[in-house]
């Protein structure tokens, strides 16, 4: 299994990679701003920043979201470093332009996935990589894993070699089930402050804090590391509390709920502040059908 780091912070991903168990990291506009990384040349250099840093694939995400749009940032991207992979949402156009870096030798890694239908398009597009919010899912009271271990299937099903990376990790129990089912690679965010999940916060959905971080424990054990998403793994920590908090924004669980659900005409709002059509799973009937905007 492979670790990847999600975040654009470059003492983060030092520490990481000092571990010895770091492959990769993925990225997205949301995460450069964090870190005040704006304007062309400074994101371009920050990226080769990353590269130099670590020695695995390194996800940068296009900003468009029209196909034109997506392929012209997708190859400014890939010829920064050949670790770059071209990070492309799960929507229409995202598709076809993913069978087109396929075609061309370019990695790419199709983000945004709830549902099994939409991974088996992005693998059937040549995507190098897929990347299921298992977390997400898990906010909504829909089981995560569930999707993982359905992918894990058809993957093996039909011998496609699409990278199923896990995304949105919460909590450890989520790397070590992610584990077991399967999944390829998984990312995880740097949480290192108390009271912060173990995935970076779904800014799109309001304000979240889905696992209290050792609520017990000693100032100085909860003393904020930067690797510690991963490190977590390596050992033990006293009245770990999975005390989960739901996002209380209302109009966010119904954005995300249909936007899962497939209502063609909604718009989700992603953590970059973007809005993103969703594929409807009807339209390619597989999986999931939609009825009166509920799954069946």
């Amino acid at each position: 299994m492979k670790f990847f780091i999600d975040t654009a912070n470059l003492d983060q991903i030092k520490e990481a990679q000092q571990l010895g168990i770091l492959d990769g990291v993925t990225t997205n506009p949301s995460l450069m701003a964090k870190e005040g990384i704006t304007g062309e040349k400074n994101i371009i250099d920050h990226y080769l920043r990353i590269c130099e840093i670590v020695d695995g694939d390194v996800s940068a995400e296009v900003i468009s979201v029209d196909y034109d749009g997506i392929i012209k940032e997708g190859e400014a991207l890939a010829t920064l470093h050949d670790q770059i992979v071209i990070k492309v949402p799960m929507i229409e156009e995202g598709v076809k332009a993913i069978r087109y870096f396929s075609d061309k030798g370019l990695k790419t890694n199709c983000t945004l996935v709830f549902s099994s239908g939409q991974a088996l398009l992005a693998a059937k597009a040549g995507a190098t990589y897929v990347s299921p919010f298992i977390g997400r899912l898990d906010d909504i009271s829909t089981d995560g894993l569930d999707l993982i271990s359905d992918i894990r299937d058809i993957y093996d099903n039909y011998a496609y070699e699409t990278q199923i990376l896990a995304a949105s990790i919460r909590h450890t129990m989520h790397i070590i089930d992610c584990a077991k089912i399967g999944a390829d690679v998984l990312t995880s965010y740097n949480a290192g402050q108390p009271g912060q999940p173990a995935s970076k916060p779904a800014s799109a959905y309001g304000p979240e804090q889905n696992v209290q971080d050792f609520p017990s424990a000693s100032p100085a054990k909860r003393k904020s590391s930067p690797a510690m998403g991963l490190s977590r793994l390596c050992g033990s920590y006293p009245q770990i509390a999975p005390a989960t908090k739901r996002a209380t924004n209302p109009r966010a669980i119904v954005t995300i709920t249909t936007a899962i659900w497939l209502c063609p005409n909604i718009l989700r709002k992603t953590s970059a502040s973007r809005a993103y059509p969703i594929i409807p799973i009807s339209s390619i009937a597989i999986g999931t059908e939609a009825q009166n905007g509920r799954p069946i």
